[in-house]
C-alpha cells in the first residue's frame, strides 16, 4: 500500500458513520463551546499553539509555559476562530506520531501508544483545520480527507504501521497532516492528537 494508492482509492474501508459525524452532523466551531483537545504545546513568538494545527491557546489561569513541548489533553472554551481559552491541561503518554524524516521513495511510519486491543484509525489531509466533533478537537481540513491506515494496538502497547512513499519527485516538499481516531471496544470514538510532516526529497 502506498500514499498514491490511497489517494486513488479514496479510502481504506472508511468508517462512514465516523466521517459523517466529523464532517457533517457533529462538526462545528461555536464560540463559548467547551472542547477537549490533544496535542503538543508549542510557542510561536508571544503566543502558544497546538502543534500541526491552526489552533492558538490562551491560558485562562493555566500556566502553559509549564507544559511547553509536552503532549497534553487540554480542556477549554472556544472564544474565536482557531482560538481556545484553556481552563485545564494534563500531560498524556498515549501519543500518535509520524516520522519526520519520511522521504520520496522511502517509508512513512505511523505509531501510537495506548491500551492493548484498542482499534486505531489514522487519517490524513493536505491541510490542517480546526472544528469540534462531540466536544473534541478535529484538526484536519475537510478536503481531501482520507483514512490512511487502521490497526489494533497489540499487547506491547504500541501500534506501528509502515506505508511506502512512491519514488515520485512531485511528492517532494508535500506537507501532510495526520490525526488518529481511537475506537474503544465499548463503542464511540475519541479524537487523538495531530501530527504533520513534509516529505523530503
Amino acid at each position: 500500500m502506498s500514499i498514491i494508492s490511497t489517494f486513488i482509492r479514496g479510502s481504506l474501508g472508511v468508517n462512514r458513520l465516523l466521517v459523517a459525524a466529523l464532517l457533517v452532523g457533529g462538526a462545528s466551531m461555536t464560540s463559548a463551546q467547551t472542547v477537549t483537545v490533544r496535542g503538543a504545546v508549542e510557542d510561536v513568538g508571544p503566543t502558544f499553539v497546538m502543534s500541526c494545527t491552526p489552533l492558538t491557546l490562551v491560558g485562562a489561569g493555566v500556566n502553559l509555559n509549564a507544559v511547553l513541548g509536552q503532549e497534553v489533553e487540554a480542556v477549554g472554551t472556544v472564544i474565536g476562530p482557531n482560538l481556545l481559552s484553556i481552563s485545564s491541561v494534563t500531560p498524556v503518554t498515549d501519543v500518535f506520531e509520524a516520522n519526520k524524516n519520511a522521504k520520496v521513495g522511502g517509508t512513512l511510519k505511523l505509531s501510537v501508544t495506548g491500551p492493548a486491543g484498542r482499534l486505531e484509525q489514522f487519517y490524513f489531509s493536505l491541510n490542517s483545520g480546526f472544528a469540534t466533533a462531540h466536544a473534541m478537537g478535529w484538526f484536519l481540513g475537510a478536503a481531501p480527507l482520507h483514512l490512511l491506515a487502521q490497526g489494533t494496538i497489540p499487547a506491547t502497547g504500541k501500534l506501528e504501521i509502515s506505508i511506502a512513499i512512491p519514488n515520485l519527485p512531485v511528492l517532494a516538499n508535500l506537507p501532510m497532516f495526520f490525526q488518529d481516531v481511537r475506537l474503544p471496544a465499548g463503542g464511540g470514538f475519541v479524537l487523538g492528537n495531530a501530527d504533520c510532516i513534509t516529505i523530503q526529497s
